[in-house]
């Protein structure tokens, strides 16, 4: 069969599973893709800037309902510079999201096949390598939690390595231009620590290979020249991508993130332990029952049977230097995965960029199910090769595969025939003395492990077989790959399917009675929903304002405010500060100071009768004490009359309080504030907003300082009389980083229409 047909054929084969796995989000218009993090946080995030652009005011970059406000192009809010997301803008919000991932699901698969062929695999190898890449269960089990900025840097890792190896092996300038174009969408994606991870192991092949080149033609020349295009790769995209990048680069200055030790970085490790979920992901148990050492666990590492027989024949059989290289890609990976257990972490957190700044170093595993995967098409490559020794039942490969499948089949025995005598050998080898609840864990587990660990001994079996009856002549090698292929999938597929589901759209798109009723109160307002009521952004969705939130960043000194774990909010007395005027409760509450407003839904929206104000004017400062802690000196001054001030900074011109001024808001959208004040008296207005430096403020027409006040607020200074307020947010870095990035364009669609047209001869010179 002609490489093309195998190529259509793979195609459709690929695009028919993408749609049967995907088939209840596919056939029902009002399913949305159910992810916890999508469903809780992330798609709210998304559908405020739906509004925003909708109400003709653009893409906004200051969020009010979260935090009690905070940046929001600068936090990297969800994909906005990534194409799909375009999408966003032209179809329903939920249906954007989830054909984007069916998209994505099937783009993986094509981008593996093309490396493999890259890689000079046979077509029938290339399918291997798609069908395990696409359904690899360290990239599908990302569906569960929503997230797809991950899964999406994930799947473009193929093509990172396609694209070098064009570079290398056909010497065209042309290639590092769409090197530089798959390096900008990853960084859209907006997931910075997959991008950065797929780079380190980019990295790793290009030294690899540029070796290679080295010794081939004995001059520095070649590879230094290669290395420089990477490089020069690596900073087109950059500068491409300057429009996210350099505004969040900033917004860390300001962030509770900006400095973390060790013990941060390494947590959300990947327990060593967990490695054998590579091959039985139901030993420490899926989802609900998962019973490791890590809090929680929303994803699997399964690799499945038969990439990781292949694999294996791969090192047994073909060992080639891309062999080796692909196996201690994975291994190192791995080690890092790993995290504080090995030194591998450690030496890239010293000596690396930015990995300080990361977190979860078990994100490194997209690399290891690369690899393997890879690993696994050189084993497929071993079929079509038929060496003479393959076909001698004595060659070792057959041996080890052989043995390791007498070696399932004792311990499905063992595990379904005794399974509490297997989970206390297994689980005291592993970790040792564990308590009751994680025992009785490992007992739930045990029947889901049985079924899996005989499937995955049968998936072994077949495989063994298939892989015999090649290199035996018996089928020939597409046909044996084919049918490695189909079983791959079918394994693959029992696990995934436990990491995807959908529900209707209106379970999170639609307002519940106690939202109506809180849309329907006058503002300015914020409200504080407790645990069991709403997720962290859900307010956010319906446009009320709230002081709870779940973003990526958190203004320093919000934190210094409420407290980093949001703490102080249990004290009433920055509850005026923050105009904080309703709880929402799932049960009853009693509290000096609340009286039920409404109740519905399970519900119960309480309101708060205490003083709570937008906005106020005080004619008296305090400046805080370079060494005070912020909230103990806000506790010593009564904010209705006095403001705080931070350290140095020069009080404005005060006069005497004679009577209390009048405020009345005119507009209040998110990057625009403006109000109409009267005020007796020379004063500072304070306002029950969040501060950030980029807030500019002018009092009928002529600029004024936007001063921090009350450790996070904002003030203005405002003389005797009338006056007109407007506050503007405007983040010079979007600007900055938007000039940037347009030259990038420039630059890149220059350099790949000026290399098209010698492309080819070039190509031919250096192949």
């Amino acid at each position: 069969m002609s490489e093309k047909r195998v190529f259509g054929a793979f195609l459709v084969a690929a695009g028919a599973a993408t749609l049967l796995f995907f088939g209840s989000f596919v056939a029902d218009r009002e399913a949305m893709l159910f992810g916890t993090d999508m469903v809780s946080e992330a798609y709210q995030s998304r559908a405020f800037a739906v509004q925003e652009v909708a109400a003709g005011r653009g893409l906004p970059e200051w969020n009010p309902y979260v935090y009690g406000g905070m940046p929001y192009l600068s936090i990297l809010p969800y994909p906005v510079w990534y194409p799909t997301s375009l999408a966003y803008f032209v179809m329903p919000l939920h249906r954007a999201i989830g054909w984007a991932f069916v998209l994505h699901f099937l783009l993986a698969g094509l981008l593996a096949y093309a490396l493999a062929r890259e890689l000079d695999l046979a077509p029938g190898a290339a399918i291997v390598v798609g069908a395990g890449y696409m359904f690899t269960g360290y990239i599908v089990s990302h569906l569960y939690a929503g997230q797809d900025g991950r899964m999406f840097a994930m799947q473009w890792a193929p093509a990172l390595f396609l694209l070098a190896e064009r570079a290398i092996s056909r010497r065209s300038l042309h290639w590092f231009g769409w090197l530089a174009a798959v390096v900008v969408l990853q960084l859209f994606t907006p997931h910075v620590q997959m991008t950065y991870f797929a780079a380190m192991a980019l990295g790793a092949w290009v030294a690899f290979r540029l070796v290679q080149v080295r010794r081939e033609e004995r001059a520095w020349g070649p590879p230094l020249r290669l290395l420089g295009g990477f490089v020069g790769a690596y900073a087109v995209a950059g500068l491409v991508a300057l429009v996210e990048i350099w505004p969040t680069m900033n917004m860390v200055e300001f962030s509770h993130r900006a400095a973390r030790d060790y013990a941060y970085a390494s947590s959300w490790s990947m327990p060593a332990q967990e490695t054998l979920a590579a091959m039985w992901p139901e030993f420490q148990g899926i989802l609900e029952r998962y019973w490791g050492t890590n809090p929680f666990k929303l994803h699997t590492e399964y690799l499945g049977a038969v990439p990781v027989l292949l694999a294996a024949l791969a090192l047994a059989a073909r060992r080639t230097a891309r062999v080796w290289f692909f196996a201690g890609l994975g291994v190192v990976a791995l080690l890092f995965a790993w995290g504080a257990a090995t030194p591998i972490h450690r030496i890239a957190y010293e000596v690396l960029p930015f990995v300080k700044q990361f977190r979860a170093p078990s994100m490194m595993y997209s690399i290891v199910a690369l690899a393997v995967v890879v690993l696994a098409g050189h084993g497929a490559q071993a079929l079509h090769d038929r060496r003479k020794e393959l076909a001698d039942a004595g060659h070792p490969a057959w041996k080890i595969l052989g043995g390791l499948a007498i070696a399932w089949i004792v311990t499905w025995f063992w595990a379904a025939g005794a399974p509490d005598s297997f989970a206390r050998f297994w689980s005291n080898l592993l970790y040792g003395s564990i308590g009751p609840d994680r025992l009785e864990g490992v007992r739930r587990a045990m029947p889901g492990f049985a079924r899996g660990l005989g499937l995955f001994t049968l998936y072994w079996g077949i495989g063994v077989a298939v892989c015999w009856a090649a290199v035996r002549g018996v089928l020939a090698p597409l046909a044996a790959c084919a049918v490695l292929a189909v079983v791959t999938v079918a394994d693959l597929w029992r696990v995934n399917r436990k990491f995807y589901d959908t529900i209707p759209v209106a379970e999170v798109a639609r307002p519940d009675p106690a939202v109506e009723f809180l849309r329907e109160e006058p503002g300015p307002f914020r409200a504080l929903p407790l645990p069991g009521t709403y997720g962290p952004n859900d307010l956010m969705l319906f446009r009320v304002p709230s002081v709870t939130g779940s973003q990526k960043f958190r203004l320093r000194w919000w934190d210094d405010l409420v407290g980093e774990q949001m703490e102080r909010l249990s004290d009433t007395r920055l509850w005026a500060l923050l105009d904080l005027r309703y709880l929402v409760s799932s049960r009853p509450i009693e509290l000096e100071g609340l009286r039920p407003a409404f109740e519905g839904g399970g519900k119960i929206v309480y309101r708060w009768t205490g003083p709570a104000r937008g906005a106020w004017v005080v004619h008296d400062v305090r400046v805080r004490p370079a060494d005070a802690d912020p909230a103990e000196a806000l506790g010593r001054i009564d904010p209705a009359t006095t403001a705080l001030l931070e350290p140095g900074a020069d009080p404005p011109p005060l006069g005497a309080a004679e009577g209390r001024a009048r405020i009345e808001w005119v507009e209040r959208v998110p990057d625009r504030l403006e109000l109409e004040v009267e005020n007796p008296a020379d004063g500072l207005l304070v306002l029950s907003e969040i501060h950030h430096p980029y807030w500019s403020a002018r009092v009928d027409g002529e600029p004024v300082e936007v001063m921090r006040v009350d450790v996070a607020l904002r003030g203005v200074p405002l003389p005797a009389g009338s006056h007109r307020v407007e506050l503007v947010f405007d983040d010079p870095y979007v600007e900055y980083g938007g000039w940037g990035s347009l030259a990038g364009v420039v630059l890149l669609a220059a350099a790949l229409a000026l290399t098209w047209r010698g492309r080819g001869g070039r190509e031919a010179e250096g192949s």
